[in-house]
């Protein structure tokens, strides 16, 4: 395994004591880095994202470490709840992501190339725009250092929702996220027979104007929690005599949405 690092002697610079540095020569996968990982912090070496590297006050032995002795990650318990994912590496692997921004990507989203166009004098030199910066930045978002913030899909939930209602996945909202759900949407389970109830919930806000939001339960739960749309967002709550707040906004249940809906300025134009 010493095979995989470049060893430096450096100074620990709360005490100026010397410190052995081990940082990769090549970018590993997710799953081969968690697994070294969690070999060298069973001897009591930890990954230092200021040093970018394992850091020890003794050099390593490596010839003492088994790495096919790592240890493995737990089986989840089975249950009858949702079964999935919470890592992008989970489902599709770093190079497999690569090759749909460079290719399926481009043909699912017809704006990718618009930012570049306005760089390149002609589509070809944008398209090589494109491909250099998404590499750059795919390499960025999966290093060591980086991979955990990227590689936990904070909207999975609303993403598996989203398609078991078979919704436009271009349509997706998860603040800016797009591509990575878009790369493993196929790979998502989904929620069978889920649709829309009549049963519907507004919330009336605004200052100088009439807002109305109308979002519509589903008919089911998510492991325990109900679901309820409205617009492109997708909501997880425990109502309470008929309310719910998404967290900026409390609505309440309305047997006349659609009334509700004619009080909203972007309707009506009429503005305080």
């Amino acid at each position: 395994m010493k095979d995989l690092f470049i060893e430096k002697l450096e100074k620990d610079t709360r005490d100026d004591s010397d410190l052995f540095v081990y940082r990769l020569k090549d970018q590993l996968d997710y799953k081969e880095f968690k697994r070294v990982s969690e070999l060298l912090k069973s001897v009591k070496i930890y990954y230092s994202k200021f040093k970018g590297g394992f850091i020890s006050k003794e050099k390593i032995d490596f010839d003492s470490l088994d790495f096919e002795k790592a240890p493995a990650k737990a089986k989840e318990k089975t249950s009858n709840k949702i079964i999935y994912n919470k890592l992008f590496t989970d489902y599709i692997s770093i190079e497999e992501y690569k090759n749909y921004m460079l290719n399926d990507y481009l043909k699912e989203n017809e704006n990718a190339l618009n930012y570049f166009h306005q760089y390149a004098a002609s589509y070809d030199e944008a398209l090589e725009k494109y491909k250099n910066d998404t590499l750059i930045n795919i390499n960025y978002m999966f290093r060591p250092d980086n991979i955990d913030y990227y590689n936990n899909l904070k909207y999975i939930r609303e993403a598996i929702v989203w398609k078991s209602l078979n919704k436009d996945k271009n349509r997706f909202y998860c603040n800016g996220d797009n591509s990575l759900y878009m790369a493993i949407w196929d790979k998502l389970p989904i929620i069978e027979g889920l649709k829309y109830t009549d049963k519907a919930y507004t919330a009336v806000w605004g200052y100088d104007q009439t807002n109305v939001d109308i979002a519509y339960l589903l008919n089911k739960k998510f492991n325990g929690l109900y679901i309820l749309v409205y617009g492109y967002t997708v909501v997880f709550t425990r109502l309470k005599d008929n309310k719910f707040n998404d967290g900026v906004r409390y609505f309440s249940e309305d047997s006349n949405p659609e009334k509700t809906f004619l009080m909203d300025a972007s309707v009506t134009g009429h503005y305080h």
